[in-house]
């Protein structure tokens, strides 16, 4: 069969708007997909301490409720001071189910650190642990302490009630899991793991030896 060119444009004319239409469906797809992807999560910059560039990383997946993580931040401070420089220190989540209010404490922390008072509200939590961890509603607790800290209460309130940041504190609690945690505060220097303040103070700075250089 021969074609013209007349009977050749007549074709393509015809099966143009399917070919448009066709294409149009693929990158509805695609977009749909694209629109599916998360990128990997990532500690927030708020949670962390130290430069960037130092050569040692201490993780820490601790609960606010957990008296043990209370005393245990004394040992995590005097450590970050004696090897200034030379670590960074990632603050992980890891409330306990054991624990009534440590989840909303996780969470309300969070909503400190985005406003950029992360740390303020962590030692308010944790200074005060005794106050609101027995308390038979702790939101009045976690909203005075982010007034203390000069928050944007009406953001703070709604970020609170809507639970709009605990996705972070959900994938803290389930990284913490596929690494074996089970009891805070636990500690990770490279892939040495401490528990509690104990090791921490007597095996921290042998182990940031070994993991970084001088």
């Amino acid at each position: 069969m021969s074609l013209n060119k007349g009977s050749v444009v007549s074709i393509a004319k015809r099966l143009l708007p399917g070919f448009i239409l066709g294409a149009a469906l693929v990158v509805a797809v695609l977009s749909a997909r694209q629109s599916s992807w998360t990128a990997p999560f990532q500690v927030p910059s708020f949670r962390q301490q130290g430069p960037a560039s130092a050569p040692v990383l201490l993780v820490e997946f601790s609960d606010f409720e957990c008296a043990n993580c209370a005393k245990a931040r004394i040992a995590v401070h005097e450590l970050l001071e004696r090897q200034k420089g030379r670590v960074r220190l990632q603050f992980r989540h890891f409330p306990l189910k054991t624990h009534r209010w440590s989840s909303m404490a996780a969470l309300a922390a969070d909503c400190a650190g985005v406003q950029g008072r992360f740390w303020e509200y962590h030692d308010l939590l944790f200074e005060n642990q005794k106050e609101w961890a027995k308390a038979d509603d702790a939101r009045g607790f976690f909203i005075e302490y982010a007034r203390r800290t000069g928050l944007d209460m009406e953001r703070f309130r709604q970020d609170l009630a809507g639970g709009r940041w605990m996705p972070l504190v959900q994938n803290d609690l389930e990284d913490g899991k596929s690494r074996g945690v089970n009891a805070t505060p636990t500690f990770f220097i490279g892939a040495r793991r401490l528990v509690g303040e104990s090791q921490l103070r007597a095996y921290g700075d042998q182990f940031v030896e070994i993991e970084g250089p001088k």
